[in-house]
């Protein structure tokens, strides 16, 4: 009937608003859970924030303390700074001194070094002209002892031969002090060299030594009765003793003059002959 029709219309409404008030129930209970769970979740952001709040005043707190030392550091700093550009002025231009003075020392070690090169080929050159000049020397000196011997050997034979003269004493103490003679005049020849080491001047010094010796000799002009110096300069000629060993040796004298002329005339390639060798080899 319509009563029953209300009636179960009214019953369906009444359950459908039971469901609701459960419902509504419900979500009044989750939204008090959700509320707690917001209000905690809230509480544990703020407590961590507080922590880290903390922990940043206190790196803070450190960090303003670094930046004063640091500011501290960085004044006392600018003030050495200052100090130390007061002095560099004068360290700069020392330097810029020391570094001229030192590019002067390289450009004349350069020109030192320019020089020497210079110096030793000029050495070398002129060791060369010396040694060239020596063996010039040598080589004139041999052909003229050549001529020499050849010439006196000459000359003897002319005397026997062509004049009848004859040698009283030994012919072989005749030619060995023609030997010593030529002995002693290359001696005195080297050592001129190896002492003045141009062949020019000793030869000049040879020069003189030999065209003295025909006037101071005795060969030609009287030495009794003269200065001392020209006996001293008697004595120390090779030709003085070379005519006095002849003289003996043709005469027949005997041979204790005859060894002692020729001991005099062996000094001089013993001693000048033997120092004037050594000079030339040492300076090769």
């Amino acid at each position: 009937s319509r009563l029953e029709d209300v009636i179960r219309e009214v019953d369906g409404q009444l359950a459908s608003l039971k469901r609701q008030v459960r419902q509504a129930s419900r979500y009044k209970n989750l939204s008090g859970h959700i509320r707690k769970a917001e209000a905690l979740a809230h509480f544990l952001r703020w407590t961590d924030a507080e922590a880290k709040a903390a922990a940043a005043s206190s790196d803070l707190t450190a960090a303003a303390a670094s930046v004063a030392a640091a500011t501290e550091t960085a004044a006392r700093a600018s003030a050495v700074q200052s100090d130390v550009a007061g002095l560099l002025p004068p360290l700069r231009q020392g330097e810029a001194e020391k570094s001229a003075a030192h590019h002067r020392l390289i450009v004349q070690r350069e020109q030192l070094e320019q020089e020497e090169a210079r110096a030793r080929e000029a050495a070398q050159r002129i060791r060369q002209l010396i040694a060239q000049g020596s063996a010039d020397i040598e080589r004139e000196q041999a052909l003229d002892n050549d001529a020499g011997t050849a010439l006196a050997t000459a000359w003897l034979l002319w005397l026997v031969l062509a004049r009848g003269y004859r040698v009283e004493g030994s012919v072989l103490a005749l030619v060995g002090g023609y030997g010593l003679l030529f002995a002693a005049t290359v001696s005195i020849a080297l050592f001129l060299l190896a002492l003045v080491r141009e062949p020019a001047t000793a030869l000049s010094g040879a020069v003189i030594v030999a065209g003295s010796a025909l006037a101071y000799s005795g060969a030609s002009l009287p030495i009794n009765g003269s200065p001392w110096l020209v006996q001293v300069w008697n004595a120390a000629l090779p030709l003085t003793h070379g005519l006095r060993l002849q003289m003996d040796a043709v005469m027949g004298a005997a041979a204790r003059p005859l060894l002692a002329e020729a001991g005099a005339l062996l000094l001089y390639p013993l001693v000048p002959g033997a120092l004037g060798l050594w000079l030339v080899v040492r300076a090769r």
